[in-house]
């Protein structure tokens, strides 16, 4: 009996420590992702043939919600241009695909087609040694870097800065407002006189699009000129970025008598603070012509400070109406109010002037009325005198023919 009871005791302490080793291992046990326990080896065969079923089922839930989630976050490519057609494009998604016919090959290597790829190569521009400073006034700052860029040496690299108050502005005070006047191809060309066309090839506009800009010759006996690339807008961090790069020439044909240029890179950053709006740009472009430097010191700064003139007039000016412009009536009223003290301190003035000018006036027409009474008298008299002459010739003539009568009768 006693050694009965004594092997008793001993299965029980047995599985208590079994029991205890267990609840240990099972609280080491970690967490995946979805905060599910992995299985536990102490199991028992049965045990582990139902986990395995639970296993298999919570694999296969698992699996199917990654699969959901990747095809939310699926890149989709339009066929055609190769586009990311995302409504959100992450910043380290695609913009556009790698095989993409508009990429040119020596891009595939030099750009990393993402938001954050092309932010990267703005800043490593813009932090470029060897820029030099040739123009700083009139809210505009113009460096050139004679090295070109590392995307290609042989052409200038020109950053500018130019700054806008947004007190110069009384409508369209709006980033996004101003984004559409510069990328909006309905709108563009109908304020920009530097362009004959701008034609929205494919994609869509303000986000991915090619584009087509034909500007008029700016000068006699140069040729007219257009260049085609393609554009990637978006916002971050309450900046706007467009970025735009050639595209090959075989995907849009060139015109008759016109010349082809290569816009190597055309980046502009757009953002502002409580005061102003701030436009940086970048450009490196292959004109297919001869520039001096002196020339280019000249023109740049004249057609730069001319350009954002007339972006400010056209944000004065009119209104967006979907895609297209409206002229902006002009609003009496406000002129009134703005002028309401200054007229009114100066009626009197105002009515002295007229009163002057009416005295004028009339003075005037009285001397042109004697001037012209003396004309009409000196011609009067010439009349007369002619016709005294021209009855004096008759009679004299008259006599002569008697005369002459006179001297047959003899």
């Amino acid at each position: 009996m006693k050694k009965l009871l004594k092997f008793l005791g001993c299965s029980r302490s047995r599985s208590k420590k079994l029991s205890s080793v267990n609840e240990e291992k099972t609280t080491e046990v970690p967490q995946d992702t979805h905060n599910k326990k992995i299985d536990n080896s102490f199991n028992s065969e049965n045990e582990n043939e139902n986990n395995n079923k639970n296993r298999s089922k919570n694999i296969k839930s698992e699996n199917d919600s990654i699969e959901n989630i990747s095809i939310d976050k699926k890149e989709i490519f339009n066929e055609t241009t190769g586009f990311n057609i995302n409504e959100n494009i992450d910043i380290d998604e695609l913009l556009i695909s790698n095989d993409s016919p508009l990429i040119c090959p020596y891009e595939k290597k030099a750009i990393k087609f993402t938001k954050r790829g092309l932010m990267n190569l703005f800043d490593e521009l813009i932090k470029l040694d060897g820029w030099k400073n040739y123009w700083n006034k009139d809210n505009c700052i113009i460096d050139i870097r004679d090295k070109g860029s590392p995307i290609n040496s042989e052409f200038y690299l020109i950053k500018t800065l130019y700054v806008i108050q947004k007190t110069e502005l009384k409508y369209n005070k709006s980033i996004d407002n101003i984004l559409k006047f510069i990328y909006g191809t309905e709108i563009r060309i109908k304020w920009d006189t530097s362009l004959k066309s701008l034609e929205l090839i494919d994609g869509e506009e303000l986000k991915n699009f090619v584009v087509d800009t034909w500007a008029k010759s700016p000068i006699y006996l140069v040729s007219e000129r257009d260049g085609v690339e393609k554009r990637f807008v978006f916002k971050y961090d309450n900046i706007i970025y467009s970025f735009g790069t050639p595209v090959p020439d075989e995907f849009f044909p060139e015109k008759k008598n016109v010349i082809r240029i290569i816009n190597y890179m055309n980046f502009l950053k757009l953002y502002e603070d409580d005061e102003n709006f701030y436009f940086l740009n970048i450009n490196q472009a292959d004109f297919k012509m001869v520039i001096p430097q002196l020339l280019m010191n000249v023109t740049l700064p004249m057609t730069t400070k001319n350009w954002y003139n007339n972006l400010k007039k056209v944000c004065n000016s009119y209104k967006i109406v979907g895609n297209n412009i409206e002229k902006i009536e002009s609003n009496h009223s406000d002129l009134n109010e703005e002028f309401e003290f200054v007229d009114e301190k100066n009626d009197k003035k105002k009515n002295e002037n007229f009163v002057k000018e009416e005295n004028v006036k009339s003075d005037n027409e009285k001397n042109t009325s004697q001037a012209n009474d003396k004309i009409n008298n000196e011609d009067d008299k010439k009349e007369e005198e002619e016709k005294k002459d021209n009855e004096f010739n008759f009679d004299d003539i008259n006599i002569e023919e008697v005369e002459e009568e006179d001297v047959k009768k003899d």
